[in-house]
């Protein structure tokens, strides 16, 4: 919730539909991301992923 005030300028500055296919883009690299984890990654990076993953879906969902 802290990113919904942003997402909106930036959907007035590059318009819904640019600022959803970047967010979408976000998220596939999010899961795609998940496929070259195994049990030696370390928290962080998962954390990290997660992170950016859930921006990129805020992003992308928000009308």
């Amino acid at each position: 919730m802290a990113f919904a005030p942003r997402a909106r300028i930036v959907v007035e500055r590059f318009g819904a539909r640019t600022v959803c296919a970047a967010g979408m883009l976000l998220v596939a690299l999010g899961l795609a991301a998940f496929a070259l984890f195994d049990a030696s990654t370390p928290v962080w990076v998962l954390e990290v992923v997660f992170f950016l993953q859930a921006r990129a879906w805020r992003t992308s969902c928000r009308r």
